[in-house]
């Protein structure tokens, strides 16, 4: 999620389909990794930019990543230096008594930079760095160890670094995207969670709350049911959809 060419492989699609300019504000209601906002923000760094996830334990890290990277950079290096000279059992081991602290760093730690450097290192040597939650995480980051295959580094401390800068005149938002304000002059990226996917979340995304999506003024732009919208007068830009037909260049 944090790697800076995550975005690559659509690099041309994105250029192809999204404005870079023409906009005050990009909102992303369901920001998730953020490859589109990266994307836009080394394309147009002075964007003034709004993303929002309703999952608290991203927004914290988001938010320190931003305000507190070289907090962040001095545990992921202490506990890198522990994990890397450790054979693929005992990494197993560590990953999984870091897991269990994290569960039970509990709410008195919720918002803190130390909850939030645990997560990403778990997400550094989880399996895929996907995100699952269990019933033993009660709704928090739950995925399984890895490949645990790393040889001189569990991350980049210059992607931190990097993200870090991208993220100063971001807001960052945690909550339900129908509760979102929206500002005039907005390019809308809306990419919601896939429908009943083995990947959780930590919240219920069924048929019901993803048609809630479809209401005027969105627009859908083809991948998944990724949705693009602007809220003033001048709506530029959709695209096919095989479930919702919204058409290019078509005014609600």
């Amino acid at each position: 999620h944090w790697d800076a060419d995550d975005f690559v492989f659509n690099g041309k699609e994105y250029s192809a389909i999204i404005p870079t300019t023409g906009y005050e504000y990009f909102i992303e209601p369901c920001f998730g990794g953020g490859a589109v906002f990266l994307w836009l923000k080394q394309a147009n760094p002075d964007l003034k930019c709004i993303v929002n996830d309703v999952n608290r334990e991203l927004v914290d890290l988001y938010n320190h990543v931003k305000d507190n990277p070289d907090t962040i950079i001095r545990l992921m290096d202490k506990w890198e230096q522990l994990y890397l000279v450790l054979d693929l059992e005992k990494r197993k081991d560590f990953y999984y008594l870091m897991r269990t602290t994290y569960w039970e760093s509990g709410q008195h730690m919720q918002g803190k930079v130390m909850k939030s450097a645990l997560l990403y290192f778990l997400m550094k040597t989880s399996f895929n760095g996907i995100w699952q939650t269990c019933k033993e995480s009660h709704g928090e980051f739950g995925t399984p160890f890895g490949l645990g295959n790393q040889t001189d580094k569990v991350y980049d401390k210059e992607q931190v670094l990097a993200w870090s800068k991208l993220l100063e005149n971001t807001e960052i938002k945690c909550g339900d995207f129908e509760t979102l304000e929206i500002p005039e002059s907005s390019l809308i990226y809306c990419d919601p969670p896939y429908v009943e996917s083995f990947t959780s979340y930590g919240t219920i995304f069924d048929e019901g709350r993803n048609d809630k999506w479809i209401k005027p003024g969105l627009k859908l732009l083809a991948k998944n049911i990724l949705q693009m919208c602007e809220v003033d007068e001048h709506t530029k830009w959709g695209f096919d959809s095989e479930k919702y037909n919204v058409s290019p260049r078509e005014n609600i």
